[in-house]
Formats: structure tokens, sequence, C-alpha cells
């Protein structure tokens, strides 16, 4: 039986990846920061990753976040 590995899923396919995955509405992150505090007090964690989406739009709004990706060419 064929058994899939989930952490090659990705492998090889970063620059296609990157190239057409598009970003998040900003109207999506404002809504999910509402009612939080000022971002300069807060710290994201963006878990998985992957390019960093999330994490350069919060950047953006001058959170500090810290990435967490196991997968080494998605970058």
């Amino acid at each position: 039986m064929y058994h899939m590995n989930p952490t090659s899923l990705f492998s090889g396919r970063a620059t296609d990846y990157a190239l057409y995955r598009p970003s998040y509405p900003a109207e999506a992150i404002t809504t999910i920061l509402e009612g939080l505090h000022s971002p300069s007090q807060l710290v994201a964690a963006d878990i998985g990753a992957g390019t960093g989406i999330a994490s350069r739009l919060l950047g953006d709004r001058s959170f500090v976040s810290t990435l967490l990706q196991t997968l080494t060419d998605v970058f």
C-alpha cells in the first residue's frame, strides 16, 4: 500500500507556491485583530508559516512575529 509522507508534499514546490499563493485580504487580518491590545504589545506565532504571508501582514501592522516552519525549502 502507498503511504504519503506529509513532510514532502511541498518539497521542490516552494517557487511555485510563492508565485501563485494569494495573500490574505486586509479585511481578514483586521477582523482577526479586532479587540486586541496595541500591536506593539503583542507577539504573534505563525506556526507552519510556509513563505510567511501571515507574518508579513502582521509585521506591516507593527506586530512582532515568530515563524515556525519545519520544511526547509519553502523559503
